[in-house]
């Protein structure tokens, strides 16, 4: 991790489809973590709501912070990294022509990451797995609250 960077951990948890979803971010400096968590009270999927998160990553947490934000979810890393460029040229749409699912958070996320430091990575072995012990565990926690 880079002098001052943030590393930012999440899970959601969403039992029904249309129901109630429970979210935690994980903000770990190299030394400590700090755990956001919340509970929404109607989501449509788990993407819905890991975008709805990544949103509130950037809320949560000091703007001047350089940020690498840990996914385990292949539709967001690929969403940001690679198809929102294709989305932004085509107005929203997708290679099909079909509008952008939630295109609206994803609106937001790109807005309030621009002129950030921010590196995304997909989990894999990359993820320090002390980082996210019990990291599903705060989600639903935070969904029986």
């Amino acid at each position: 991790l880079k002098t001052g960077a943030l590393a930012i951990f999440m899970r959601v948890v969403v039992p029904n489809y249309g129901g109630e979803g429970g979210w935690v971010i994980r903000v770990w400096d190299g030394e400590a973590s700090q755990d956001h968590s919340g509970r929404v009270p109607k989501v449509t999927s788990p993407q819905e709501l890991e975008l709805l998160t990544t949103f509130q990553i950037f809320k949560s947490v000091d703007k001047k912070a350089s940020l690498r934000i840990y996914t385990s979810s292949e539709y967001l890393f690929k969403g940001i990294t690679q198809w929102i460029h294709g989305w932004q040229k085509r107005d929203w749409k997708t290679a099909s022509g079909t509008p952008v699912k939630y295109a609206n958070v994803w609106q937001e996320i790109h807005k309030v990451s621009q002129n950030r430091d921010v590196e995304w990575v997909y989990e894999g072995d990359q993820t320090p797995p002390d980082a996210i012990k019990g990291l599903e565990y705060v989600a639903q926690s935070a969904l029986n609250k």
